[in-house]
């Protein structure tokens, strides 16, 4: 799945919602790389910046913090963008869900390697512990819970 689209009405909804709990919780529990884009994971950073500095969240101010050649990024998501205050957790969970999501991949190929690389059968009890671990310290985060790793949910 693409979270491309979750990433950036998370950037919209938070410059919507300005200083709210809601967006306040979300600026203090997503960070910018759990974003798998570049240009959102940059505008976070520079909104977290805003935030951390205690200067108003906005667009306005936000384009004002970036070099001229960013701006046009902030105004196109804007145009394209559906997001609003009122979702901003609900963006920041699928942004937080495709985060763990990658992570687990890149965890499993990693496992995958390791027994494509076993060529020596002393080894096998050592990758066998190693994928065990491997699968157990797995997080994950359904629409219904929190995020848990998969030892707890066994």
């Amino acid at each position: 799945m693409n979270y491309f689209n979750y990433e950036k009405e998370l950037i919209v909804s938070i410059i919507s919602a300005g200083t709210t709990p809601k967006a306040i919780d979300v600026l203090e529990s997503i960070t910018t790389e759990m974003f798998s884009n570049e240009h959102c994971a940059y505008l976070y950073d520079k909104i977290q910046d805003m935030y951390r500095s205690g200067e108003p969240i906005d667009q306005t101010e936000l384009i004002g913090s970036l070099p001229s050649d960013d701006m046009h990024m902030v105004i196109e998501f804007f145009k394209q963008s559906s997001g609003s205050a009122s979702n901003v957790r609900g963006y920041a969970k699928r942004v937080r869900q495709g985060h763990l999501i990658r992570k687990a991949q890149k965890t499993m190929l990693h496992a995958i390697q390791e027994l494509e690389t076993c060529n020596n059968e002393s080894r096998i009890g050592d990758v066998a512990n190693y994928l065990e671990q491997t699968i157990k310290s797995l997080v994950i985060e359904t629409d219904e819970k929190k995020p848990r790793s998969f030892e707890q949910i066994a």
